[in-house]
């Protein structure tokens, strides 16, 4: 059965989900090999056009590794899961620098989307009179100017009440918890999901409004089901990377 992604989302989008929750969830573990096209393609009843484009993807995406005249297999260096150390943080930290450029779009107050509201459920001070504080970025590529993606985050009244205003566009998102929090260690869950453009996204990334993208949203947690910060991210291109690195003196 495909995963389940809602009417009018390209089929191959569904297929490609298919394949990326089944290594995520590690039913198909590293180093594990694919179906062939065939078995696919009779297993899944779709097009052979529909499975090859779902897994150019996967490959893009540097889950799977295709090995002449062995087949494709999952690779055995995926990365499923990352953590952050914010340990000696904040007194000794230091970004290191990254191929992006970064554009402040905006900062605001706004009245959380229903999935941003169900991600702080049960959670203290996180909305100010019902609001949650959202920052909007603008990532290129300084490498290559094609390669865009527009970022948000939400970030908790807690956080925003010890942060510079000024810091909140520089820092990654373990600086801005090393600053709020002080030293301790977070997890990264990352899901990715099909997604339709909107008009103002697409004007930003050289897309035409309602062109089919990847939406990524990050969850940063201490424990399950409490969040510290919500990011959320839309590219022009799949096998952008967005992560910043930081160097613990």
């Amino acid at each position: 059965m495909l995963f389940d992604c809602g009417k009018n989302i390209p089929l191959f989008f569904q297929f490609y989900l298919t394949i990326k929750h089944k290594i995520l969830l590690k039913e198909l573990p590293p180093g594990s090999r694919i179906e062939t096209l065939e078995e696919l393609v009779e297993k899944y009843q779709v097009s052979h056009t529909t499975v090859r484009r779902a897994l150019d993807l996967l490959e893009r995406d540097g889950m799977l590794i295709r090995k002449r005249g062995a087949g494709t297999f999952v690779r055995q260096d995926v990365d499923l899961v990352d953590w952050y150390s914010t340990d000696k943080l904040p007194e000794n930290f230091q970004l290191i620098a990254t191929p992006f450029i970064i554009t402040p779009l905006r900062q605001e107050w706004i009245e959380p989307p229903l999935r941003i509201r169900n991600a702080f459920a049960g959670q203290k001070n996180v909305f100010d009179n019902g609001l949650v504080f959202k920052v909007s970025r603008l990532l290129t590529d300084s490498t290559d100017y094609r390669k865009k993606a527009v970022i948000d985050r939400y970030v908790p009244a807690w956080i925003i009440k010890k942060i510079d205003p000024d810091e909140i566009n520089t820092l990654n998102v373990p600086g801005l918890l090393s600053r709020s929090r002080g030293p301790g260690n977070i997890r990264g869950k990352q899901i990715i999901r099909p997604w339709l453009c909107d008009e103002e996204s697409g004007r930003l990334l050289g897309l035409a409004g309602g062109t089919p993208v990847f939406q990524r949203t990050w969850f940063y947690y201490e424990k399950e089901n409490v969040n510290l910060i919500v990011g959320e991210g839309l590219n022009n291109m799949n096998a952008f990377i967005l992560d910043n690195e930081i160097k613990v003196k």
